[in-house]
């Protein structure tokens, strides 16, 4: 592939855990707290930089908040997303396909399962 993935995200809060003793159900109280950007530079498709994002960084929601993976595409490695083109600064998180392991090296998603 060659070039890179920009994987987004959309995060939202359960305001209704924050009062919540952990007895019974915790109250639903969802609001919208937006996202992420991650840059997945060298990924050999989009489904691969996804599935990565989605298992390495993401993981699984809990009662308190939930980020999920709203998909990917392929842009250029110097792609910028809205927000850096009119800001001085990097805001998405960019990472090496060859590399990713050395910053995630816990898949998040098995380690739950491993807990369970």
């Amino acid at each position: 592939m060659g070039n890179a993935v920009h994987v987004t995200t959309a995060v939202r809060e359960n305001y209704g855990a924050h009062d919540w003793d952990g007895a019974g159900e915790c109250p639903q109280y969802w609001k919208c707290k937006g996202g992420d950007d991650y840059i997945v530079i060298g990924a050999p498709s989009i489904d691969d930089a996804v599935d990565f994002v989605y298992s390495y960084i993401v993981g699984d929601p809990n009662e308190y908040v939930e980020e999920t993976v709203l998909g990917g595409v392929e842009v250029s490695p110097d792609f910028k997303t809205e927000l850096e083109e009119y800001a001085s600064e990097s805001f998405a998180t960019r990472d090496e396909w060859k590399s990713r392991f050395n910053k995630y090296p816990t898949n998040k998603l098995l380690k739950n399962y491993e807990a369970a």
